[in-house]
């Protein structure tokens, strides 16, 4: 009977030993894998979308609160906000051009973003006058390089390879 009882103490003691060495031994990890502390995540609804271009294989998607593309062949969507290079939120317009590879998007306060190579490129121009007229940009349409925008006080005309603007046409005289 002593034996059986060693016996067991014998396997409980080398069992609690194993569990305990595998335990130390193996890989434990309760890190948080996501954004790191200090750091910015947006979470922003893409529920809204407000305009759509697309170059055949890439869709460009505005929104209330962002943009984001779609990328047929891959599958991938990718979303963007003012957390991710965007300059604003509202995107009210927006425009793709062939020639300079290029996507416009027109801001509902007048600002304007240039997305190119994944990048944005800001033109704050019409949103940084001090004219107290409508500075909305309704829509957008890009031909040869050149992105032509429906404001609030007129047509202005971006050069989508110089990223800037080329021609503003008023249509009526709102001090610009």
């Amino acid at each position: 009977m002593q034996n059986i009882k060693y016996f067991w103490n014998s396997i409980a003691i080398i069992s609690c030993t194993l569990l305990i060495l595998f335990i130390s031994t193996s890989k434990v990890s309760a890190q948080y894998q996501g954004t790191p502390v200090g750091s910015w995540s947006a979470f922003f609804s893409y529920y809204q979308p407000t305009d759509i271009a697309s170059d055949g294989n890439i869709i460009f998607c505005g929104t209330k609160s962002g943009f984001f593309t779609y990328n047929k062949a891959e599958g991938n969507l990718e979303a963007f906000s003012t957390t991710k290079g965007m300059s604003d939120a509202g995107v009210n317009a927006v425009s793709y051009d062939y020639n300079s590879d290029a996507c416009i998007l027109g801001y509902s306060n007048g600002n304007i973003d240039i997305f190119k190579d994944n990048k944005f490129y800001n033109i704050p121009d019409l949103k940084n006058t001090q004219s107290s007229g409508n500075k909305t940009v309704y829509s957008a349409i890009s031909r040869q390089g050149i992105a032509y925008l429906s404001t609030g006080f007129g047509i202005m005309l971006i050069d989508l390879k110089k990223n800037e603007i080329r021609n503003t046409i008023a249509f009526y005289d709102a001090g610009l």
